[in-house]
């Protein structure tokens, strides 16, 4: 009988640990289930917030659980299937459509005010025009849509027997590349950073020649920065131009792509696993990783191309689907701390929204080994990874929601990748 009674309770426990990274015998009422991009969060950091929760709740034990997905649209088909997660940590654009799908809930009061206080506010204006005075969420981490290169491995596309030390900066190392299969590129496996490196470059010369004349403020040039990235969605035709546009670059650069990757590519190239002739297209996040790891091979660069580039704001936001949206609350504030926001830039090398952290590192960066033990020749692109310039910044745009066309976007994407 006891041994029925053992095997009976170990069952119990296998069928309460199943559903995706359940622990133990915790039950769901007191476990708080994150869905998140791999690498994005220092998981060090869930034991002190189940000691933080017991302060708060009678000496009450939870647990906290994190599963990963690799793009927003993998998060966005598990929340519309009803998927139980209570965080959720969705890009600018995602997190715009699921905002109006109604997929998320308002955040506490008292979220929207640790938010307010604890946020820098330079990045308000990225997200205002989707959720205004984080009704909906907290940015957490933010950056850039960039090229990493090897400065001392040339592409053979860009020249054969180019010198050491070469430079890239141009959307053209990525996709000038037709007939050119030993280029041997890494392409981001996410058809809108895709679809938005390939207009870039198929709009270059335009784009060089508004910055040239007018600026890089101009309304010129942000008007056509702004064609790419929040385009008119009544202009049917125009919106089918330009994924068939951004398909024919895509296609003509498939030849010398060597692999769509996920989170994987960044360590690939860091090796170069394929060859050693790799580059290609990532976040500043990827080679912040790197950097902030201690394993950044010191060759490397990452640059955000010239014609303009992508601001990027992953924000942590509550799914209407929740089962316990007011410990995903007191998560999101605690995410406000200072210490715990610099723990997770530390760990995940993505600069975060918090601004006490990021000032704290920034203005210390002398101080951590990362920077101190780094070639004075590399020392620059850990700045532009982790801190972002100015320059930089005058020249990007944030995505926005593609609403109806994003199925036909992500028709396009395999197409692609098929080719």
């Amino acid at each position: 009988m006891k041994k029925r009674i053992l095997v009976g309770l170990l069952v119990v426990c296998m069928l309460a640990f199943v559903p995706a990274t359940l622990g133990g015998c915790v039950p769901r009422e007191r476990t708080l289930r994150i869905y998140n991009w791999g690498y994005f969060m220092d998981e060090s950091i869930f034991a002190d917030f189940e000691a933080y929760w017991a302060e708060q709740n009678n000496g009450e034990r939870i647990r906290v659980r994190m599963r990963n997905y690799h793009t927003n649209e993998e998060l966005y088909n598990e929340i519309a299937r009803g998927r139980d997660h209570d965080l959720i940590v969705p890009s600018d654009y995602m997190l715009e459509r699921m905002i109006a799908a109604n997929m998320i809930r308002e955040l506490e009061p008292a979220t929207r005010a640790v938010a307010r206080e604890a946020v820098n506010p330079d990045l308000v204006r990225f997200i205002e025009h989707y959720d205004n005075d984080f009704r909906f969420g907290m940015p957490y981490k933010w950056g850039t849509l960039g090229i990493i290169y090897n400065t001392q491995i040339p592409p053979r596309h860009i020249a054969d027997n180019a010198s050491p030390n070469y430079t890239v900066d141009s959307w053209a190392a990525l996709f000038d590349v037709a007939g050119m299969p030993q280029s041997r590129i890494i392409m981001k496996d996410s058809e809108r950073d895709a679809f938005t490196a390939a207009l870039l470059f198929h709009y270059r010369a335009e784009l060089m020649r508004l910055q040239t004349t007018y600026g890089v403020n101009s309304t010129q040039y942000r008007a056509k920065l702004d064609s790419i990235f929040a385009p008119d969605l009544t202009d049917t035709a125009r919106m089918n131009e330009m994924i068939s546009t951004a398909e024919a670059v895509l296609v003509a650069q498939r030849a010398g792509v060597v692999s769509y990757s996920g989170d994987a590519g960044i360590t690939d190239i860091n090796r170069g696993r394929h060859g050693g002739r790799e580059f290609g297209m990532y976040w500043s996040c990827d080679m912040g990783y790197l950097i902030v790891s201690g394993y950044a091979n010191n060759d490397l660069r990452y640059v955000v191309p010239v014609e303009g580039g992508n601001v990027w704001v992953n924000s942590v936001a509550v799914p209407t689907t929740a089962a316990n949206p007011a410990m995903a609350n007191a998560f999101i504030r605690f995410l406000a701390q200072r210490e715990i926001a610099q723990r997770n830039m530390l760990y995940t090398g993505a600069t975060t929204a918090i601004r006490a952290a990021a000032d704290y590192i920034e203005e210390n960066l002398d101080s951590f080994d990362f920077y101190k033990d780094a070639e004075e020749s590399f020392r620059p692109t850990i700045r532009e990874a982790l801190f972002p310039s100015a320059a930089t910044i005058q020249r990007s745009a944030v995505m926005r929601d593609f609403g109806e066309f994003q199925e036909q976007l992500e028709l396009m994407w395999a197409r692609v990748k098929r080719a």
